[in-house]
């Protein structure tokens, strides 16, 4: 034995890695049904269970007969690593497939090696060669799942994990050594091996365990990140037309007016309604209301661009901001909503009327004054009426920046 294990025997480092095999099973449990997440919870929990069974029935030697203990152990023990792939599999969304079912294979492949060794009476050697053989394949295999996918997984998750295989593989390769070159035909000679591997393994599903802890408080950051984003979109968008709404417009333009300034980039502001929209509401309904206000804000959306932005401001009332070398192209872009709102119909058949008021901004210039001038223009072209053409109320507006 050992020198730095002169106390220890090998059933109660069996029970003490039981007993911790069951405990990490209980804390995996927790966080899985928990709010930590599922990616891969499941296959890591039944790991645990696996190994807890895997080692305890190891202590019922004395009451079951041998060959049924033996078989029960190894059998659970060659699936461990796999239930590991699997779980790593699930949270990588099945990106190691393939390689997880080749350690499923190497695990059926082990266990059938190891009971045709004891069916034929190979002798205890050759059982444990094929049981530390089986072991260290898997290890490499599933280290090179890690390997491979290791810029998909949080960096100290990765370490653990690797760091766990390595252990576990130099134990094994240990064993193969001592094995070869030494006289370990017995199972009573061979309990300081057996005593280090069970050590080993508690020391590897530790570290395996720490990396799971990690993978779920990832898993767990990644939904609290989506979920900020939701919050975010949804209080910066508006939810019925998808343009944006008017504090996060407001706030943008604002950014935007500033950097524009900075860079000497001019920019224009139009505001817009939609001409007898109460009419709207009244005659056909909120509904239908509704359905114009969405086909407006698509209109908005793709005339802004992605280097624009288009928001809601209230009701029917809309803004777009967009760059604007030069007056003539405000005024374009004006005329050409008009020609796109024309060819949404209003339930009655008649075209969507827009009217708008643009303006450029004036250096020096503050958002606020340049939408009261906007908004002056936009008063102006309703003042007209319907037939009353809106680029010459938007060009008088501009012509007075």
């Amino acid at each position: 034995m050992s020198p730095w294990l002169p106390k220890l025997d090998l059933p109660t480092a069996l029970l003490f890695a039981g007993i911790s095999y069951a405990l990490l099973a209980a804390v995996v449990f927790t966080l899985w049904q928990g709010s930590l997440g599922r990616r891969g919870g499941g296959w890591w929990l039944w790991n645990e269970v696996v190994l807890a069974v895997g080692t305890l029935i190891l202590l019922t030697t004395p009451v079951l007969p041998r060959w049924l203990v033996l078989s029960l152990s190894n059998i659970l023990l060659f699936f461990s690593l796999p239930l590991l792939g699997a779980g790593l599999n699930d949270f990588l969304h099945r990106a190691a497939r393939t390689e997880v079912l080749w350690l499923w294979a190497m695990g059926v492949a082990a266990a059938s090696l190891w009971a045709l060794t004891y069916v034929t009476d190979a002798g205890y050697t050759a059982r444990s060669v094929a049981v530390t053989a089986g072991l260290t394949l898997q290890g490499v295999a599933l280290f090179s799942v890690v390997a491979k996918h290791g810029d998909r997984l949080p960096t100290a998750a990765r370490r653990l994990f690797q760091g766990a295989l390595i252990v576990l593989l130099l134990t094994c390769l240990e064993r193969l050594g001592r094995l070869a070159y030494s006289d370990t035909a017995s199972p009573v000679a061979a309990i300081p091996d057996a005593l280090l591997l069970t050590l080993a393994g508690q020391v590897a599903n530790f570290a395996f365990v720490c990396a799971m802890l990690i993978f779920l408080h990832t898993e767990q950051q990644e939904k609290l990140l989506l979920v900020q984003q939701q919050l975010e979109f949804r209080a910066n968008t508006d939810s019925l037309t998808g343009v944006a709404s008017r504090s996060h417009f407001e706030a943008t333009a604002a950014g935007w007016l500033a950097h524009a300034a900075l860079q000497d980039q001019p920019l224009a502001l139009m505001l817009l309604d939609v001409d007898r929209f109460k009419e709207v509401n009244d005659r056909f309904g909120h509904l239908a209301g509704d359905q114009v206000l969405r086909e407006l804000g698509a209109l908005l959306r793709a005339l802004a661009g992605a280097d624009g932005l288009s928001g809601r401001l209230g009701g029917d009332e809309f803004a777009v901001l967009v760059g604007s070398p030069e007056a003539e192209a405000v005024h374009e872009m004006a005329a050409r909503l008009h020609q796109l709102a024309a060819c949404v119909h209003l339930p009655d058949g008649q075209p969507l009327r827009l009217s708008i008021g643009a303006v450029r901004f004036r250096l020096g210039e503050t958002f606020d004054e340049a939408y009261a001038r906007a908004d002056r223009g936009l008063y102006d072209a309703k003042q007209g009426g319907p037939a009353r053409p809106r680029r010459s109320i938007m060009a008088a507006n501009d012509a007075a920046a």
